[in-house]
């Protein structure tokens, strides 16, 4: 009972802050400082228009489904309320910051769950996830961004729970329940971020695979999650070529930079590299932010993650799932859309987190510690 206090009055503080921030200063200032980026204005006009004519049009002429749809929505939902002008962006802005701290609580949650008998771990992932600099500021830059993180949040909590319950339970009923709970939950993670498909897609496969050889058998209430929100994207490919010409809004610089061989060149890495020094962010005054060498620490924690994962976590593939969830949607999604800025891997963002909490059990502090200061002499 204490501790849910405690999380609760850190959680409130936090809140409370952020809160204050965005309320008393200027919408023109928080733009000027970068806090805001210019797609939020984008995003807040196709809103209105979409609100005042029905069309998914910026200028009212052309049509565009250049945008995660979710958010969207849920900004044509505030235009409908009639809320407008800098009321209407204060008020995405808080809608964020609520969103992304509800994810940290998720995260927090999903570690006791999954991680079972560490105290430290939940502790370390949850700090990292909730405290980090860079993360506290990509929430508030007026777009989907902490939407999102729910979402992904939830998604692995329903995961975790129909994992438990399934094994706990032998009731078709309440299987059936919680499958369609991940059902939703990963249609609300496509929706929040089209690109996290990889994300969903990942995790799916590995625990189908798992279950088929663990059971010998073919895992139907997986292949009937995989499917169900594998309908759901084909529906959004085909109504987007219906309207819009193109199955998803990819620019075509985009595609045009994306290959697989990009992979292999430091160059298509600066964005993931600095999702990753997001958690490292007191190197981050001395290097910069894309350098590889945050890639390679990375890799790096995911080991000791791992190795902590297999031998002590209550739900190894899961614990192992999530770990690698992160580094699956980079490679996916440099390999076929391209580079792009730190807040399109947060994903890879969330696993790190989540590894540090995992590294944190499987290896002694002043290894880490050790091992942080071999980089920065060998830089």
């Amino acid at each position: 009972m204490k501790q849910e206090i405690w999380q609760t009055l850190i959680l409130v503080v936090l809140v409370g802050a952020l809160v204050l921030r965005y309320t008393i200063t200027p919408v023109e200032e928080l733009a000027a400082r970068y806090v805001l980026y210019d797609d939020a204005f984008y995003y807040l006009k196709i809103a209105e228009n979409l609100v005042a004519s029905g069309e998914s049009s910026f200028d009212g002429i052309n049509e565009t489904n250049g945008y995660h749809p979710l958010w969207l929505l849920v900004l044509s939902g505030m235009r409908l309320s009639g809320t407008h002008g800098d009321g209407c962006v204060k008020l995405a802005l808080l809608l964020e910051i609520g969103c992304y701290f509800l994810s940290v609580v998720l995260m927090y949650r999903l570690a006791c769950k999954v991680l079972g008998q560490s105290s430290v771990g939940p502790l370390v992932a949850g700090i990292l996830y909730g405290t980090s600099p860079y993360l506290l500021c990509v929430v508030g830059n007026g777009l989907e961004t902490g939407l999102a993180t729910l979402c992904l949040s939830a998604f692995l909590w329903s995961v975790a729970v129909a994992r438990e319950r399934c094994k706990v339970e032998q009731s078709r009923q309440v299987s059936v329940w919680l499958l369609t709970c991940v059902v939703l939950t990963a249609t609300l993670m496509f929706l929040s971020r089209l690109d996290w498909v990889f994300v969903f897609g990942m995790c799916v496969a590995v625990l189908f695979f798992e279950a088929a050889w663990r059971k010998r058998t073919v895992p139907w209430n997986w292949l009937a999650v995989g499917g169900c929100v594998g309908l759901v994207v084909l529906t959004y490919m085909l109504t987007n070529q219906l309207y819009f010409g193109t199955p998803f809004p990819l620019s075509g610089q985009v595609k045009h930079k994306a290959s697989l061989f990009g992979l292999l060149s430091w160059r298509t890495w600066p964005g993931a590299a600095e999702s990753i020094a997001a958690i490292f962010w007191p190197l981050t005054f001395k290097f910069w932010t894309g350098s590889m060498w945050f890639v390679r620490g990375g890799v790096v924690v995911s080991v000791f993650a791992f190795i902590a994962a297999v031998r002590k976590t209550r739900d190894p593939i899961l614990a192992v799932t999530i770990l690698i969830i992160g580094w699956g949607h980079a490679i996916a999604y440099i390999g076929v859309q391209g580079p792009g800025p730190a807040y399109y891997f947060l994903p890879l963002t969330y696993s790190m987190c989540w590894g540090m909490g995992l590294a944190s059990w499987a290896a002694p502090l002043w290894a880490m510690a050790a091992w942080l200061s071999g980089c920065v002499v060998w830089s």
